[in-house]
């Protein structure tokens, strides 16, 4: 997750999911998998914030926030927090960095902060790991490794895993991604609350799986066409 990205579609999306489990009285913590900022244009995607008809009934407050924060040019994560946009998290910003020794500091600092949260969200710049980038290779601050996920998690806790989608056929890439989140955590409720751009990977304990899949189903019915959220139960789960 780079600041630059605060406010933009996918933004709106993570964001508007995270607070309607927070609505319902679900404690999250957010591990932000903060990264430096580079001169790409990645974070550009706020022309919906010019089309409040179509977008911001999904979410009328965090529309309005995440607006003002792009208009006053204070985008970042440390904003986001402050301004209670996601209500009932706690929140880990430290910098992400990609040798091993580094990540094990980040990931030990998550866990200490998460572990009394029932949901831990993780917001990689890319999603889960990828064969061609090795845990501790540069560029590999991008990911979040399966063998780290295993570290950090806490019986009974949900794992929210933000993705970015590549250039493939999104249900297959869906099927084979929460399919490997089901090898780490057998027995847990696999599904994906999903856009065109991105999507949410979950592993939900079967204490949580009503209330996290009831307000993922409540978001959808929300929106109004303009994000296009919708929910992905893979295969194996059906």
């Amino acid at each position: 997750m780079k600041d630059q990205y605060v406010g933009d579609v996918s933004d709106y999306l993570k964001y508007a999911m995270l607070r309607a489990w927070s609505a319902r009285g679900l404690s999250v913590a957010l591990g932000w998998m903060r990264t430096e900022p580079d001169v790409r244009s990645d974070g550009g995607l706020i022309r919906y914030l010019g089309r409040p008809e179509r977008y911001r009934e999904l979410d009328p407050e965090l529309f309005d926030g995440l607006a003002r924060l792009v208009a006053t040019d204070q985008r970042s994560v440390r904003n986001v927090v402050e301004l209670e946009l996601i209500a009932g998290s706690f929140s880990y910003e430290a910098l992400l960095q990609d040798d091993h020794e580094a990540r094990d500091a980040w990931f030990a600092g998550l866990a200490r902060c998460a572990k009394e949260a029932q949901i831990m969200f993780l917001d990689p710049d890319n999603g889960l790991e990828v064969a061609t980038v090795p845990r501790g290779r540069a560029g590999s601050r991008r990911y979040v490794y399966l063998e780290e996920l295993r570290t950090v998690r806490v019986p009974g806790q949900a794992i929210v895993v933000y993705q970015h989608f590549p250039r493939v056929v999104r249900e297959t890439y869906l099927n084979v991604q929460l399919r490997r989140l089901t090898e780490v955590w057998p027995g847990a409720l696999t599904f994906a609350v999903c856009s065109p751009r991105i999507a949410l990977l979950l592993s939900v304990p079967s204490a949580l799986s009503d209330t996290m899949f009831d307000a993922a189903r409540a978001l959808v019915d929300g929106d109004t066409g303009g994000v296009g959220v919708r929910i992905y139960v893979p295969t194996m789960s059906k």
